[in-house]
């Protein structure tokens, strides 16, 4: 999917960000941060990948999933999804947007992992399953698209801009999540006493009819 989007027209105004829902069980040896006073689970991987991104660079920046959600909003100029959302970190020391690489350009070209040949999609809803994956050791590492030398931007860096910093409007204004009344502690604490009534009920009416 993303190589053919790579191949595609919409190609340079795109950014792909690939992540995690979770750790995966891994062990996590640095102690999660918090932001607005929630505190973060464990480190998962986040990959930028578009035109504008920074090849070969590895970033420091305290990221979420409502980072993803906070560029959004960055972008299209839109006021934060809740506090949480204007508190976190946006990506933006990821991408280069200002700084010609030695061709000139500003824009990366695209790099097609895989082709048409070694992946091929059905012709019709009838197909074999069939499928001789490619051999992943012939594939990577693969070459770089600009060598590590020219590079015009350092290979690690961070950032702490957030949409708080530039608008204080929020679309949802309380932090406070909705819950629905029938899985409340007093719902539960309610029904289970009622059952317990009601099967009580039920055994002296069983024990009567038995004697």
């Amino acid at each position: 999917m993303i190589d053919a989007i790579m191949q595609s027209p919409e190609w340079n105004s795109t950014a792909i960000f690939l992540t995690f829902d979770e750790g995966g069980g891994f062990y996590d040896q640095v102690a999660p941060p918090y932001v607005g006073g929630h505190m973060l689970g464990q480190r998962i991987p986040f990959i930028l990948i578009s035109p504008y991104s920074k090849e070969n660079y590895v970033s420091s920046t305290v990221l979420n999933h409502a980072s993803i959600l906070g560029f959004i909003d960055y972008n299209w100029k839109l006021p934060a999804l809740n506090r949480f959302v204007s508190l976190s970190n946006i990506p933006l020391d990821m991408f280069n947007f200002n700084t010609p690489y030695q061709s000139g350009n500003i824009r990366r070209t695209p790099m097609p992992v895989l082709t048409n040949k070694e992946f091929q999609l059905p012709s019709s809803p009838v197909f074999s399953l069939e499928i001789n994956p490619p051999s992943l050791s012939s594939m990577f590492p693969l070459p770089l698209q600009i060598p590590i030398h020219k590079l015009p931007y350092s290979r690690s860096g961070s950032s702490t801009f957030n949409l708080s910093q530039v608008s204080s409007s929020l679309y949802v204004e309380s932090d406070q999540s909705y819950v629905p009344w029938y899985v409340t502690d007093q719902f539960m604490i309610a029904s289970s006493a009622l059952s317990i009534f009601i099967a009580a009920i039920a055994g002296i009416r069983m024990r009567r009819r038995i004697k």
